[in-house]
């Protein structure tokens, strides 16, 4: 009897140790994969990969903010100039199109009217440029526009900025990763970063008085705006940055769920857009970045 107990034991020693660690793995997990979740349903996979910023100190990038109308007639050249302005400096300059105002019927957010008020938008199309404020006005007519932003990228940035974005295609949600380095001191013992949601192929009605921007009138007549506003991630004025000295740095994660329309507009995943930037308070932008977006 003791011998086939001896026996037994020794045959399940030889079991367990077939499924010992030093069997090799054909299926590594991957650390990016979505998390499973015996009990729930799998959760969305917003793993970022690493991310460096520069500590080169770098000239301001261009922030134009145009306030549009899709009735304003006269509206279509101004993105016609800003589109232009982008062409003349690849990577240079970032767009956000904000509707508000009297002409705007349709694409309004809640954030356009505090911002337009803040800059002083009088008429449409205008816009500012990095709300700097040119000879006694932040807002500008598009015919300065090309002027005013020459002047910002010619300027060297206080603060340096990376960006990027996990988009979970399944659950519709999105993680924000912004990095800023200080390369000198800012001006404001505080800054504000923003994270912008942009839409673009936007397809809809656009009143155009002189038949203006056909690059973006499809063969129906349909309009294709591009850089809507959607959201202000970082809500209306930015979250704050308390430490702006020179070596400073920060890195901020943010997160947001994308819902299946906007108005009466489909939001088309591969047609968002975000950008970020950093301010010296509500004024003032200092530069800013286009973010890199990874699918999932």
């Amino acid at each position: 009897m003791k011998r086939i107990f001896l026996l037994m034991t020794a045959a399940i020693l030889v079991a367990s140790l077939s499924f010992s660690s030093c069997e090799r793995n054909d299926d590594p997990i991957n650390p990016n994969d979505p998390i499973e979740n015996p009990d729930e349903p799998n959760q969305p996979n917003l793993a970022f990969p690493e991310m460096e910023v520069s500590q080169e100190q770098q000239k301001r990038i261009a922030i134009l903010e145009e306030f549009t109308g899709d009735h304003c007639g006269y509206c279509p050249l101004g993105h016609s100039y800003a589109n232009n302005i982008m062409t003349t400096h690849p990577g240079q300059v970032i767009c956000i199109n904000i509707h508000q105002g009297y002409f705007a019927q349709n694409y309004i957010t809640e954030w356009a009217d505090a911002i337009a008020e803040m800059v002083g938008v009088t008429s449409y199309p205008s816009g500012c440029v990095n709300r700097h404020v040119f000879s006694g006005s932040m807002v500008q007519d598009y015919g300065k526009w090309a002027t005013r932003v020459g002047y910002i990228i010619g300027r060297n940035s206080c603060v340096n900025m990376a960006a990027q974005v996990v988009i979970d295609t399944t659950f519709r949600k999105m993680a924000v990763q912004v990095k800023g380095y200080y390369t000198a001191k800012s001006d404001s013992a505080t800054n504000r970063l923003n994270v912008v949601l942009l839409q673009n192929e936007v397809v809809g009605y656009q009143s155009n008085y002189g038949n203006y921007n056909t690059a973006q009138i499809d063969e129906n007549g349909n309009y294709h705006h591009q850089h809507m506003l959607r959201a202000m991630i970082t809500g209306q004025w930015g979250d704050v940055i308390e430490d702006t000295k020179k070596e400073a740095a920060f890195d901020k994660v943010y997160f947001y769920d994308i819902p299946e329309k906007y108005g009466e507009d489909v939001a088309e995943i591969k047609n968002l857009e975000v950008v970020a930037f950093v301010a010296n308070g509500r004024s003032e932008i200092m530069t800013g970045v286009k973010a890199n977006i990874i699918y999932r």
